[in-house]
């Protein structure tokens, strides 16, 4: 927590005494809403406005001839989507800062992103309202920003608006700063009426008592610049931190439903069921691998999960992960693949295999674009009201389906008359009430043929709600997101065997590597519209990375290793703490920030520190580079006595304490382009080898892999033209294996 701001304390509390809304408008929180039939229509309107921006011409709508402000130049769909404001927004720019020192005007900070419900109200009763767009255009330098696009700036902001809200924030968030970047005051959602309020009353500071104001800009700013550049002292590296983080997760389990907490909202926490995989392996913790399960299972039957289309939804509101924020993320399902793919291969769960491929369909289906990028988000809304694309009456059951079909539908989901959403009564969220097998047993039917009938009905319900008006896409392509994704599909790959979902995951990073990097290298954040454009964050390098590690040993292609082995040494040149240790997430090339920040901790996302520090660990282990495996030690030393205070929210961290500690450990395979080969690497990629990594020397591609990896892969040769295998721990190799059986025998020994 930030220091206190005790001296305008008043300040803060006579203005947001009028938000009196706040704490129930986060958008990451909130439950679905009942919307007006006026912000039904102008979600309506958004969506075309938002499509038109794309491309279009601007008088292709008459309301865009009276109000086009400078976002019409932009390609973020959240930006565009507020184009035709009466209020006169810039984007993020010197020369909006330089224009409110000249006009001598403070700023307004409008922070959002594209898929944000919150946002999107608060557009319709604020920013679409000519009069609170007079008071804001006469009196204020007005500025929206992506959040997406700049995760960077959104962190310095989202901190000082936690600071003035006793810990709370969200999106939209709304600030109100000094023209050099500083913020003096800071809350999310305000109803129109006070927000008008709330602007006068700013105005009235501005002018009366600006020194109020200013000092406790410069108070804030000082106070979050410390807090974010906080470098510890080294601690201990113990494994015992670890399994005690199991112990504590356990007192938070909610053990009849799965996942954390007795009450909603429940989140997906996938890296935490990572960590809590790799434990499981190397302690055998019943607690550590019933949590995994219990979630798992738990989610992929609830409405969170989408039954028909696949994929996850943002969030579940409730403690039985029935009803979601209907917003679907590209990083959330790229994490939750990989979650899925890892826990089949620890418990043989047929049904995680299941969803992990239903997710990279869901990708493959929606969200992979023309290009072979892949989409960010898709919106919770539809039609102007959330969820409603996602949701079912009884009569569309037996429209669409065979009797036959609407029998088992009824019975596994959990269709009724009354249905399970209170905010569309009669609608239900499709969920599973009773298993496979419990459906096959009550309609006398084997689980085979209740498999088939579930696939038919599926397929006729997805083809019936493609009809439908579509959740709005938003398909920029933000690099690090697309990282998080390429790693998922990759993992999927690898356990099935697929090509088309092998080419999914080929096709994105080939799409990453060619339109998101600068001439010199410099990985780019954010692509649309044919522009690239955002410096890369910390984030952007590792996830991609990461992804590109996975890739290569789905498909054994040297491109891809080499493409992560220069991201890896470009990542320690522009965000390596040179004089401390440990990396900073923005680089040392950006120079529009406030502050330069160092958190470890997880958020919706994993760490990038630990990811970029995960990197260094299988890469030292390819390279045989000693030096960067203990740059990776490092990353870890410095954060781990946060981690032992709040452990929940390091658990990426904690994962790479388990890699770190564990024994390194190779597996080589050798040999030529044929089945024997492809076998033996089936194999290994149907087992869970969560510390180690996986080198392929096949066919053409293996002296193209030997150059990269010359340390590694010396004297490691195929025996008798034959496809051979090396496994090594603490690089000392078994003899090595010809055959299947061998291998399998060693595999199940490991």
């Amino acid at each position: 927590m930030l220091t206190a701001l005790p001296r305008y304390a008043f300040l803060t509390l006579s203005l947001f005494a009028l938000a009196c809304t706040n704490a129930r408008a986060q958008d990451k929180v909130l439950p679905p809403k009942k919307q007006s039939a006026d912000v039904k229509a102008a979600r309506s309107d958004r969506n075309i406005y938002a499509g038109i921006g794309m491309g279009g011409p601007a008088s292709s709508h008459p309301a865009m001839n009276v109000h086009c402000n400078a976002l019409v130049n932009e390609s973020s769909p959240y930006l565009l989507q507020h184009a035709w404001n009466p209020v006169n927004w810039r984007p993020w720019s010197e020369a909006a800062f330089d224009q409110a020192k000249k006009e001598n005007k403070p700023i307004f900070l409008s922070v959002g992103y594209s898929t944000c419900h919150w946002c999107h109200v608060m557009e319709k009763e604020s920013f679409e309202s000519e009069e609170t767009a007079a008071i804001l255009n006469e009196n204020f330098i007005c500025i929206k920003l992506d959040r997406e696009e700049r995760p960077d700036l959104d962190e310095f902001y989202m901190a000082a608006v936690v600071e003035f809200n006793n810990g709370h924030g969200g999106w939209p968030m709304s600030l109100f700063l000094t023209a050099d970047k500083k913020a003096f005051i800071g809350a999310t959602y305000f109803r129109p009426g006070h927000f008008r309020n709330v602007l006068k009353k700013i105005l009235g500071y501005w002018k009366n008592d600006r020194k109020a104001l200013t000092d406790q800009a410069e108070q804030v700013t000082k106070s979050i610049r410390e807090s974010k550049s906080v470098i510890g002292k080294e601690g201990k590296l113990d494994l015992k931190l670890c399994d005690a983080t199991i112990d504590r997760s356990w007192g938070f389990f909610d053990k009849e439903h799965g996942g954390f907490g007795q009450r909603g909202p429940k989140f997906p926490r996938g890296m935490t069921a990572l960590f809590m995989l790799r434990n499981y392996q190397r302690t055998k913790s019943e607690k550590a691998l019933t949590m995994v399960k219990k979630t798992l299972t738990e989610m992929y039957e609830g409405g969170m999960y989408d039954q028909v289309g696949g994929g996850f939804h943002r969030y579940s509101v409730d403690r039985v992960w029935l009803v979601p924020h209907f917003e679907k993320m590209l990083y959330d399902n790229g994490i939750l693949a990989r979650v899925y793919a890892e826990g089949y291969r620890v418990t043989g769960d047929k049904e995680y295999k299941r969803i992990a491929i239903e997710i990279a369909e869901y990708f493959m289906r929606d969200m992979v674009l023309e290009h072979g990028g892949i989409a960010s988000a898709e919106d919770a809304d539809s039609a102007g009201e959330e969820g409603l694309f996602y949701l079912w009456t009884p009569e569309e059951i037996k429209t669409v389906l065979t009797a036959e079909e609407a029998k088992f539908v009824t019975a596994h989901y959990g269709m009724t008359v009354k249905g399970n959403f209170s905010d569309s009564p009669g609608h239900t969220i499709l969920n599973i009430v009773k298993s496979l097998p419990e459906v096959a047993k009550s309609q006398k039917m084997t689980e085979a043929q209740a498999q088939t009938l579930r696939e038919s009905a599926k397929a006729k319900l997805l083809a019936y709600r493609a009809k439908r008006i579509r959740p709005l896409r938003d398909d920029k392509i933000i690099t690090a997101w697309s990282g998080l994704g390429i790693s998922g599909i990759a993992n999927v790959a690898r356990l099935t065997g697929n090509p088309k979902i092998l080419k999914t995951a080929q096709d994105a990073a080939a799409f990453v590597l060619k339109k998101l990097r600068r001439k010199d290298g410099r990985l780019l954040r954010r692509y649309r519209s044919e522009q690239a454009g955002f410096l890369g964050i910390l984030d952007d390098y590792a996830y991609l990375t990461d992804g590109l590690l996975e890739l290569y040993m789905a498909d054994g292609q040297a491109r891809w290793l080499k493409a992560a082995l220069k991201l890896e040494s470009e990542t320690r040149r522009l965000f390596w703490d040179k004089k401390n240790g440990g990396f900073y997430k923005t680089a040392s090339d950006v120079t529009d920030l406030v502050a330069r920040s160092r958190d470890v901790s997880d958020g919706a996302r994993p760490a990038g520190a630990s990811i970029a520090a995960m990197n260094m660990i299988r890469i030292a282990e390819l390279k045989r580079d000693d030096e960067l495996r203990q740059m990776a030690r490092k990353v870890v030393a410095l954060e781990i006595k946060n981690a032992e205070q709040s452990p929940l929210a390091y658990v990426s961290l904690l994962s790479v304490l388990e890699q770190y500690q564990a024994a390194p450990q190779e597996i080589l395979v050798v040999g030529p382009e044929n089945k024997e080969t492809r076998a033996m690497l089936a194999e290994i990629n149907r087992t869970y080898l969560p510390n180690t990594v996986v080198v392929s020397l096949i066919g053409k591609n293996a002296e193209a892999i030997r150059g990269l990896l010359p340390k590694m892969t010396k004297d490691r040769i195929s025996t008798d033209g034959k496809a051979t295998v090396y496994l090594c721990k603490e690089r000392v190799c078994l003899a090595p294996m010809t055959t299947l059986k061998e291998l399998k025998k060693a595999l199940k020994e490991k």
